[in-house]
């Protein structure tokens, strides 16, 4: 199985003033749609790339706060958005209205992954989250991480979810999510 050879110069290129200058953000991701989300300073914009257009969705209102993570529900027209300031913010794109907004972490929530009706959260200080969103308050936490959790990632089926931390721990944990990790890389 061939794969298309990587491009050696850009389709395009787009100023993306306000980006901010932190390696630990999760500032992009790419919808089934085709839209990318960019969170920019306290800013979340769309770029849709069957239009080629990008619209502003919203700002945050407390001008020290910032955008940390982004993540498109694979099935709706879904984006969750973590802040600096311990949102979290579920937002319905292609109506441009807040869906949801919880304010359970403690910190910036730095990494998002969805599975289904439920989203994973991590947070600066190692704590994985999940929300699921029939209900208001976080199903279930987990801390194994010791540092700030940099990735999280359901497997396609939705079976496992992996954890990358700040601490240099890759950790998979399976749906009984008991509080040690099935599997720590």
């Amino acid at each position: 199985h061939l794969r298309p050879p990587i491009p050696q110069f850009c389709e395009r290129i787009h100023a993306a003033p306000g980006v901010v200058n932190d390696y630990y953000l999760n500032l992009l991701d790419w919808s089934s749609s085709n839209q990318l989300a960019l969170g920019l300073g306290p800013s979340v914009f769309i770029w849709d790339g069957n239009e080629n257009q990008a619209h502003h969705l919203f700002s945050l209102g407390d001008p020290e706060s910032y955008i940390t993570s982004v993540s498109w529900c694979s099935s709706k027209d879904r984006l969750a958005i973590g802040t600096s300031d311990s949102r979290l913010e579920i937002w319905d794109v292609s109506h441009q209205s807040l869906f949801s907004r919880r304010s359970s972490q403690s910190s910036r929530v730095a990494a998002l992954a969805w599975n289904n009706l439920h989203l994973t959260s991590g947070t600066i200080q190692g704590h994985i989250l999940n929300h699921d969103l029939r209900v208001r308050r976080p199903t279930y936490s987990l801390c194994h991480h010791t540092q700030e959790i940099c990735s999280l990632k359901w497997s396609l089926d939705g079976s496992v979810l992996a954890s990358g931390g700040n601490d240099n721990l890759l950790n998979l944990w399976t749906p009984e999510f008991s509080p040690e990790p099935r599997f720590v890389l």
